[in-house]
């Protein structure tokens, strides 16, 4: 069973803070820590991203970090949450053999017309992931 999980995604602005934030909202198990992190930091989180992630009872107080040499040694279950980042590259770090788990999922375009309904339906896609993947855990 994983102990230290890092959500991984582009920027660290949205897909990854909000499963880290949902994570921690579902997780009964205080055993397992999770943190959230991007390949690139990306620029602070918008007002209309945390009022999405409000609806879900999670807030989005975590600024957009880049991933570190840190975060690498520190989890032992990467998980990428996105569509644009290559999961053999988390495959072994410092030499140690990570389990790698990539959910497929599209980030929404800041400027789309129809970001708020998008950014909805992709915040329930994490949830019920997130949700899924603590069930494996038996939780």
């Amino acid at each position: 069973m994983p102990r230290r999980i890092l959500f991984i995604c582009k920027f660290n602005r949205y897909r990854s803070n909000v499963a880290l934030a949902l994570f921690n909202k579902y997780n009964k198990n205080k055993k397992i820590q999770a943190k959230a992190s991007g390949i690139v930091k990306g620029p602070p989180v918008l007002k209309k991203m945390q009022k999405v992630a409000r609806k879900f009872g999670v807030s989005l107080k975590e600024n957009p970090k880049s991933l570190s040499e840190k975060d690498y040694a520190w989890a032992d279950l990467v998980i990428i949450i996105g569509r644009d980042i290559p999961s053999v590259v988390f495959s072994y770090v410092e030499g140690i053999p990570r389990k790698v788990i990539v959910w497929k999922l599209r980030d929404v375009e800041q400027f789309d017309l129809n970001y708020h309904e998008k950014t909805t339906r992709l915040t329930k896609e994490i949830e019920q992931r997130i949700l899924n993947f603590l069930k494996s855990l038996g939780q």
